[in-house]
């Protein structure tokens, strides 16, 4: 009879094993970044500097740096 143990063996099931992951890897650092970059215009504004200065400088677009501060864009 086959167990859960020898389907775990397959290659079949290591590659889509290893696929996941990479792909949870991908995701997570991705918002990592989006976290990251949410904070930093966060604390830009907080220090009295514009929505437009912050887009500026961190290379984004307006719209962006005003939903990240809650802002309807």
């Amino acid at each position: 009879m086959l167990q859960l143990h020898d389907i775990r063996e397959t290659r079949v099931y290591q590659e889509a094993l290893e696929e996941g992951e990479k792909k949870g890897r991908r995701e997570g650092e991705e918002k990592g970044r989006q976290e990251g970059l949410r904070e930093a215009i966060v604390k830009m504004a907080s220090g009295k500097m514009s929505p437009t200065d912050i887009a500026r400088i961190l290379q984004l677009d307006l719209e962006v740096v005003e939903r990240a501060l809650g802002r309807n864009a």
